[in-house]
């Protein structure tokens, strides 16, 4: 007669947790000076976009000017984009921001991490805050 061997399974834990983040943050400096900044500091190339508009408030319509990086090599994607035009605001829940830096498809909480001590480091950036991703927000100014 043949014996019962046990079967063993091995469960793998293969965990792709790309997420989205949206940082917030707070400068004096120009949107183009902060570009050229979160290039150097992320080793990226954000290239400007067409600017976002907002809703007419008035007889005016404000643009937030919008930058774009995704790299060949893997899904990231970086959207900087400004949250003041003529004073007021692109999203009305954050005033005190500056500027959003959506990245898309990050992998893991410590590249999050990294990222944002890189840039609190900068003498020319105030303060970076991790806000919930807003979908209303990001529909507004994403591609």
């Amino acid at each position: 007669m043949r014996s019962q061997v046990k079967k063993i399974r091995h469960k793998l834990d293969v965990s792709y947790d790309n997420s989205d983040i949206l940082l917030g943050l707070v400068t004096a400096e120009a949107d183009y000076k902060i570009s050229l900044l979160l290039n150097s500091i992320l080793n990226i190339k954000l290239k400007s976009l067409n600017p976002v508009s907002s809703e007419p408030q008035s007889n005016s319509t404000n643009l937030y000017s919008r930058f774009y990086y995704t790299p060949e090599y893997n899904d990231l994607i970086y959207y900087l984009v400004s949250n003041k035009s003529n004073h007021l605001p692109l999203n009305r829940k954050f005033p005190n921001i500056d500027y959003f830096l959506f990245i898309k498809n990050i992998s893991s909480g410590s590249d999050i991490d990294e990222i944002i001590s890189s840039i609190r480091d900068q003498q020319e950036i105030t303060a970076v805050f991790q806000l919930d991703f807003d979908p209303q927000l990001e529909e507004r100014v994403l591609l």
